[in-house]
């Protein structure tokens, strides 16, 4: 049978290949239809996808076929691109034929239809290509490939990451497709050098290639895929290394030392170095030329034949220039020594391995804006900064992205800049951009690496192309702004400018609390008036709601068109009110709402907010220890006054008061004992000094404030409960173990666990504590040791052996736990404790510590005698950190430790709680930062949360409990609510906000619930509607002219069945001097808005 397939699939090659042949042996012909100048031009096949016709610029045609399981891309308008793609990017129209290009891509897919997901959502690699990889998508996997020259990498599957296989490790995943070549790119994509000139290299993307050139005097190496000294470059030739310049015999020359210096034959500003034989050209800095008689750089004047190197160039000027960093273009003429037919001046720029102003740093192009030079080391790389940004020289820190927005940078004489690659909405591939329909000033174009996003200004606001800010849509200079906000300033009499200062103000026809003012009296403005307030036309300004006839309520819950308005009955219940449409919300289980502001939605405690009127509840849910899901409750244990539950989310957090505090469920806080009803106060002390008791002796009573708790302390005999309410506790009269226990005038005789003793404060169980705490006086009684297999009592700390260990047993109800000390301690049986060893009996320090002190300090550990210093045994790998240039180091298996130098010592260093190390100075806190900017690689050690309210660790963001709009950021343990805006929701997997289609599991907005991506009207509003994104809805407004229309969802032009709008809104004023809308027609002019909803 394998025999048979195989035949088969020699036979089906055969004839593929055949087929192919007989295509490129055909009789075809092709009649260029124009010749392109020293360019080749391409031109699809009328027939066949895959073949295409190449014309030199001599107008012959060669038919050509992509193969590979590609077709050809014929979308270039100038056939200037011999682009062949994936045959599922391609549209191939009528060229329906396909040579092999249709079998190739099936034959790489067969083999791959099924595929089960690890996770419902991500990328997963291939388990055989390096460049193939499964995308899922809620469980269903997609078979995808990277551009041919890329491979993925698996490091991450959060995220599609194909990349060169020189930075990926692909394992045993071997397979790759074969390569795709286009002019100078032996694959669509990668990094390859020039094959003729070692020191031009190219960048190909999608076939397209980008040429480099190295600085004088390197070449590219294509092993590291960076700039070398040509003669480190194997492939290079003679005449290519330092210019084909051969050193003399180091016996003719007269300098000494390892390497010695002459200068170029052409160029004063050159040298070459010679090394051992070998040659490499160097350069002067600016200003300066070769000194043949000191064999160092020197000024013009100094070297005879280079005086005029610089022509009339200010030196002095020149070398100010260069010491602030900036470049310039200097005019001179030509040495002497070069051809006559040379051009006779040229110009200097910073270009090249010796060329840079400064060792390090970043400087301008003299000519292009969007250019700039890169200096490391006085090694310059000239770099291009992404199409629609500019490079911004102001931008002088190591860690700050140098391009900047056109607007942000003064060009000046740099006016080139590279070539537009436009995309949809987008002329440029970076930057921000006016909408299309001049109707829609309010909205621009956010374009990044070619991709738009729709922003929109705040309401009455448009976007200024010029400034690239939201700005008054008259500022705007593509706005008109009648045309956007639907209103037109009516005539203005003298005496109306003069009243309201040149600006008069019209009432807005459907929202109360805005209105238009006329800049000059003829420049329209949308203005709101502050949260609370609404527009009285009477008094031309904003004004309590009370006072304004019709404005008083919207739609039964909105006291305003927007904000956020309490229910009247039920106090964790709430309005979110957008243009006078009412949305119910609810606050968690435990919160109510607190209406201090209607800006924004805040759920608090029921003990910050008053809700005597509105004292309804939705019902409890309630869980261990929490009455409802969220807020502070009293402890359960009736004797724990300074204890309460911090309940989240339904999970009781046990937490304490500060030493000296009870609390109080009438405050929700920690209070002074006196201060809060109940067993914790110095009533109760009063009372009981009142009582006649039975003492066999008397010792006098005593109040005290203890751990939260009342305690009583007197030696007695108790007869009766001193106090009919609340909890007290009184010792045994002869025994240590047992006391007596007032709960409510309930009188009990209780006994301490055993190894445990009475001391009132009950440190470790039930009031008592370990029996070497406690001073028992005259009680000298107490219970005999309960033996178990390694506790000598039932409650203790004990040794595990009799000599030094750093281990011991702590034992509770018998059980033993082993525990440890801390690293370089030991357990000391004296102090039931862990202590130093060399302070302990028969304990070795040099054998718990695993270091034995030198006999006499050394180097910098003696800097610090008496008591030297030295690394950690551990740190061996790390010796030489202090020698490194950074002066710090991972460490070997923890992602959140790293060694650092300090005082000329190794030290193992903590990141904060939260944070990993992720190198020097080049994180949040130095050199530490959020773990997904780090790479820990198989470093998965970390050290143990700490935790509290919000902060899964102390620092970190982290999301919120129940919004998708909300989440934490923490710093020290701090957590600050964060709100996402524009319609954006919190991404767990990104840590930032992102659109809601990327956002996977979050709740749904109950607006969005019937369509998560659908419109939905808004009340009664021609107007506005919700735009749901992912679940979530953004408030959207239709174009001016245009209204919502409920059925279709779309915004059109009017009438519809519910709206009768005009395109503009005339108003003039009254004859009572108030600015109000005109309310009848008047011939020749435009109308009012008018809603016959008079929403």
């Amino acid at each position: 049978m394998e025999a048979i397939r195989s035949a088969i699939f020699i036979l089906v090659a055969v004839l593929v290949f055949s087929f192919a042949e007989a295509q490129d042996d055909s009789d075809e012909t092709f009649n260029c239809p124009d010749k392109k100048e020293n360019r080749k031009a391409y031109y699809a096949h009328h027939l066949s996808c895959d073949r295409y016709w190449e014309c030199d610029n001599a107008g012959n045609a060669k038919l050509k076929t992509c193969g590979n399981g590609l077709a050809f891309d014929d979308s270039d308008p100038r056939h200037e691109r011999e682009n062949c793609d994936y045959l599922f990017t391609v549209d191939c129209g009528d060229r329906v034929e396909l040579g092999d290009a249709k079998a190739q891509r099936d034959a790489l897919i067969e083999s791959d239809e099924e595929f089960d997901c690890p996770k419902p959502n991500g990328y997963f690699p291939h388990h055989i290509s390096c460049d193939k990889f499964w995308q899922c998508e809620k469980n269903r996997a997609t078979l995808k490939f990277c551009g041919n020259g890329l491979v993925f990498d698996d490091s991450a599957d959060t995220h599609e990451n194909c990349n060169y296989p020189f930075t990926t490790d692909c394992g045993d995943r071997l397979e790759i497709e074969p390569p795709i070549s286009t002019q100078f790119c032996p694959r669509l994509h990668g990094v390859f050098p020039d094959e003729d000139d070692c020191g031009v290299f190219y960048s190909c993307w999608n076939g397209e290639a980008k040429k480099y050139n190295c600085a004088a005097g390197l070449a590219f190496d294509q092993v590291n895929r960076v700039c070398v000294w040509a003669d480190q470059v194997a492939s290079c030739k003679t005449t290519d290394v330092a210019e084909g310049f051969q050193c003399p015999d180091p016996a003719t020359v007269e300098q000494s030392g390892s390497f010695t210096r002459h200068a170029h034959p052409d160029d004063c500003r050159k040298f070459f170095v010679c090394l051992e034989g070998v040659a490499r050209m160097y350069g002067c800095s600016i200003g300066t030329v070769f000194n043949t008689d000191s064999s160092a750089c020197d000024d013009p004047e100094n070297v005879p034949g280079c005086e005029k190197y610089y022509g009339d160039v200010d030196l002095k000027a020149l070398k100010k220039a260069q010491a602030a960093g900036g470049g310039f273009v200097a005019k001179k003429s030509r040495p002497q020594q070069q051809d006559d037919d040379e051009d006779d001046s040229y110009q200097v720029c910073f270009s090249g391995q010796s060329q840079c102003p400064q060792a390090n740093g970043r400087f301008p192009v003299p000519d292009q804006c969007d250019a700039y030079i890169i200096c490391r080391d006085g090694i310059a790389e000239t770099q291009l900064c992404p199409d629609g940004l500019v490079f911004n020289e102001k931008k002088t820190r190591v860690n700050s992205y140098p391009c900047d927005y056109p607007v942000d940078v003064e060009c000046g004489t740099r006016t080139r800049i590279q070539s537009a690659q436009p995309s949809e909405h987008c002329p440029h591939q970076y930057g921000l951009y006016s909408h299309e329909d001049v109707r829609n000033c309010g909205q621009f174009w956010n374009c990044a690496a070619g991709r738009a996003y729709l922003f929109d200004c705040p309401e009455g606001l448009a976007f200024n192309s010029e400034t690239l800010r939201c700005d008054w849509p008259d500022e705007s200079p593509t706005c008109d702004p009648e045309v956007f906000l639907g209103f037109r300033c009516p005539p203005a009499t003298p005496e109306l400018l003069e009243a309201n200062l040149g600006n008069p103000r019209y009432s807005h026809p459907n929202e109360c609390s805005k209105f238009y003012t006329c800049i000059d009296g003829i420049k329209p403005r949308l203005i709101s008036c502050r949260s609370g307030f609404v527009f009285n036309p009477t008094l031309n300004a904003c004004d309590d709601p009370e006072n304004v006839p019709g404005c008083s309520l919207i739609n039964g819950q909105c006291e305003f068109p927007d904000g956020f308005f309490p229910d009247s009955r039920q106090c964790d219940k709430y309005f979110e009110c957008v243009g006078g449409s009412a949305v119910e919300q609810l606050c968690p289980d435990g919160l109510v709402f607190n209406d201090y502001s209607t800006r924004y939605a805040r759920c608090d405690l029921p003990t910050a907010v008053d809700c005597t009127r509105r004292s309804a509840l939705q019902p409890a849910q309630p869980s261990l220890n929490c009455p409802r899901k969220w807020g502070f409750f009293k402890s359960s244990n009736p004797r724990a006054c300074g204890q309460f539950y911090r309940c989240v989310d339904g999970e009781a957090h046990e937490t304490d008061c500060p030493e000296g505090l009870v609390y109080s469920d009438l405050s929700g806080n920690c209070e002074w004992p006196d201060e809060v009803d109940g067993p914790c106060t110095p009533e109760g002390k009063k009372k009981l000094l009142r009582l006649n008791l039975n003492y066999s002796k008397d010792l006098g009573s005593q109040w005290v404030r203890e751990n939260e708790i009342c305690i009583v302390h007197s030696t007695i005999a108790v007869n009766a409960c001193p106090e009919l309410e609340g909890i007290q506790v009184y010792p045994h009269a002869t025994s240590c173990d047992q006391f007596f226990l007032c709960v409510n005038g309930s009188l009990t005789l209780e006994t301490c666990p055993n190894g445990l003793l009475f001391d009132g404060l009950g440190a470790v169980a039930h009031f008592c504590t370990y029996n070497w705490q406690v001073d028992c006086g005259d009680r000298k009684d107490f219970a005999p040791p309960v033996r178990t297999e390694f506790c000598p009592w039932l409650y203790g700390i004990f040794p595990i052996t009799s000599s030094c260990n750093t281990q011991f047993h702590k034992c509770a109800e018998g059980e033993a736990y082993v525990t440890d000390c801390e690293p370089g301690l030991a357990y000391d049986d004296r102090t039931h404790s862990c202590n130093w060893p060399d302070l302990l009996d028969d304990c070795d320090g040099t054998a718990v510590t695993g270091f034995q002190c030198p006999s006499k300090p050394t180097g910098l550990s003696a800097r610090f005698y008496p008591h030297p210093r030295y690394p950690h045994p551990a740190l061996a790998q790390q010796t030489d950190v202090c020698q490194s240039k950074s002066n710090t180091a991972y460490h070997e298996t923890h992602c959140d430790k790293y060694y650092a130098c300090v005082d000329g010592i190794t030290e193992l260093i903590d990141c904060p709680n939260g944070l990993v190390y992720i190198g020097r100075g080049n994180g949040l806190t130095q050199h530490c930062d959020y773990p997904w900017r780090g790479e820990c690689g198989d470093k998965l050690n970390r050290n143990a949360a700490i935790q509290t309210e919000h902060c899964e660790w102390l620092y970190g963001i982290f999301s919120h409990e129940t919004s998708c709009t909300r989440y934490w950021t923490c710093w020290n343990g701090t957590a600050v609510e964060q709100y996402c805006i524009g319609g954006l929701l919190y991404n767990e997997e990104t840590h930032a906000c992102d659109w809601p289609q990327n956002v996977n599991g979050c709740q749904k907005h109950p607006l969005c619930k019937d369509d998560p991506d659908g419109r939905v009207t808004l009340g009664k509003s021609c107007t506005r509607f919700w735009q749901c994104i992912g679940g979530y809805p953004r408030l959207m407004r239709c174009a001016a002219t245009l209204v919502f229309d409920k059925h279709s969802r779309r915004c059109v032009e009017p009438p519809t069945e519910d709206c009768d709008v005009l395109p503009t809104t005339t108003v003039q004023p009254n004859d009572t001097g108030a600015n109000v809308p005109l309310s009848a027609v008047q011939k020749g002019k435009p109308q009012p808005f008018k809603d016959p909803n008079n929403q």
